[in-house]
């Protein structure tokens, strides 16, 4: 298995813990657009968090094994790469500005190397071309 394969699947991992720490520690709770919906309609409730998060594990895992095809295969690893490093730095975002542990910090911080590891495979693929 390649590099690319390997550090995608990697953050479909990492995805999964991070989600569960999410879940377990309450980021449903803390996260404004989600204070700010259960304030102003009904409670998006521990359940729907869960189920959304699942989801978007369940779609990584079935995107990942069909990206692999000619049109993704030079795409997809590297747009999950992107969106999961953003999903990172964003985790400390919100621990610097809320001052302390945010929920989804530690889970998420391992996503940023693991994506520039994946982008730099990107930058040395492109050179070869």
């Amino acid at each position: 298995m390649n590099r690319i394969r390997v550090a995608t699947w990697v953050l479909v991992a990492i995805q999964m813990v991070h989600s569960a720490e999410e879940y377990l520690k309450g980021f449903d709770r803390r996260f404004q657009v989600f204070v700010w919906y259960n304030a102003h309609f009904s409670s998006v409730g521990q359940g729907m968090f869960f189920a959304f998060n699942l989801s978007i594990v369940v779609m990584m895992a079935l995107l990942s094994l069909v990206a692999f095809s000619d049109w993704w295969r030079e795409r997809f690893p590297f747009l999950l790469a992107g969106i999961e490093l953003v999903n990172g730095l964003n985790h400390i975002l919100f621990s610097v500005f809320t001052g302390g542990y945010y929920p989804g910090l530690i889970s998420g911080l391992f996503f940023i190397p693991v994506a520039l590891w994946l982008l730099a495979g990107r930058e040395r693929s492109c050179l070869k071309d």
